[in-house]
């Protein structure tokens, strides 16, 4: 750790999916203490068969993954992206559209999950699973959890995604 840099106390990530836990190992030198909550069951949330989706890997993205220090274990499975293909009709014709962009690749995103937990825990970080934020209380920095009560912060994270508690509370 960087000893100019002021250490914050603590680090309240809400939503334990890429987003979450790449922001918990990026942050976490800055922090004394980096909780994750997650709103899923650790078995949902760590469940690599059935129905998923690719994501995209950029190369910002990709040097991201190396400085955490998972895009060796991500290539082992990964697959080369070779195109984005839109299908639309207009004007009652089929039509195609193909974007290609080289150095790009694609992942499906549980077994990116699952590579990013190994890290998470290996770097000691916590991941409350089945947590239901009640309140946020941005005056005076604290977050409500149903069973851990208030979790003070320093600085509170919503990366719940296109259903996120934290931004309608």
């Amino acid at each position: 750790m960087n000893t100019s840099t002021t250490r914050h106390k603590n680090l309240v990530i809400v939503g334990s999916g890429p987003v979450g836990m790449v922001a918990a190992l990026l942050l976490k030198e800055h922090f004394e203490q980096v909780t994750l909550l997650e709103r899923r069951t650790e078995e949902d949330f760590l469940r690599t068969q059935g129905f998923t989706f690719p994501i995209v890997l950029s190369p910002s993205s990709i040097r991201i993954l190396q400085r955490i220090g998972i895009w060796d274990a991500i290539c082992e499975e990964r697959s080369e992206f070779f195109g984005v293909v839109i299908h639309q009709r207009v004007l009652g014709r089929q039509l195609s559209f193909t974007s290609v962009r080289e150095g790009v690749y694609s992942h499906w995103r549980n077994h990116v999950v699952a590579k990013l937990y190994e890290q998470v825990q290996a770097a000691g970080i916590p991941i409350h699973f089945e947590s239901q934020v009640e309140a946020i209380d941005f005056q005076n920095n604290v977050c409500r959890e149903a069973r851990l009560g208030d979790l003070p912060f320093d600085l509170l994270l919503g990366a719940d995604g296109s259903n996120s508690q934290t931004r309608r509370l």
